[in-house]
């Protein structure tokens, strides 16, 4: 269990708030192939609130760059991404625009451990989406932080990181991904 401390500083009060983290499915856990239906829900709503804090634990604890809900086992069309010094909470997210320009880079996901995929991505998108809170944002967003966007807005559509290689790209990366698991394995247990 992680702790969130709040600080008011108007109100000079402290609050710690417990967060549990929550379990990440594997990629043949049936939500991760099924679009997710829009939030219509009202706001505020403490429930989405917990559930980005859940979120936002849940990836820190496994040092992912992002996280949505479905892998989770939550039906609800939201993810958050980032690190500890830029995070955002994407709900219903929405592409406006992407570049044409397209990049090929390297990619992972919490629901296939050890799988690296070069996947090709557009350089910089629009994107527009509400926080937790409700509060409409519209942004560019460039680079890596574009990519995560569009990985996790992936598994919002039911779509899977490793539709976008060939066969024999995806069966070479799944060896290395064995033997990268067998070894941290093996040094675990080693070192344990």
């Amino acid at each position: 269990m992680s702790e969130i401390l709040t600080i008011d500083t108007a109100a000079g009060l402290q609050q710690i708030e417990k967060v549990n983290p929550l379990p990440v499915h594997g990629e043949d856990y049936f939500m991760l192939s099924v679009p997710i239906p829009e939030y219509k829900g009202d706001f505020p709503n403490p429930a989405i609130v917990h559930l980005a804090k859940r979120l936002r634990t849940t990836m820190k604890l496994y040092s992912g760059l992002g996280l949505s809900a479905n892998q989770c086992g939550v039906a609800e069309r939201m993810f958050v991404i980032g690190m500890d010094d830029f995070q955002l909470t994407c709900l219903n997210p929405k592409l406006k625009i992407m570049s044409a320009n397209k990049v090929k880079e390297k990619e992972g996901c919490l629901s296939y451990p050890g799988l690296f995929l070069n996947v090709e991505r557009p350089d910089w998108i629009e994107v527009e989406f509400l926080n937790e809170h409700g509060e409409k944002q519209e942004m560019r967003l460039d680079g890596l932080t574009a990519r995560c966007f569009m990985h996790e807005m992936d598994h919002m559509n039911g779509i899977h990181y490793t539709n976008y290689v060939k066969p024999v790209a995806l069966r070479m990366a799944r060896q290395r991904a064995t033997k990268l698991v067998k070894k941290i394995i093996r040094n675990s247990k080693k070192n344990g």
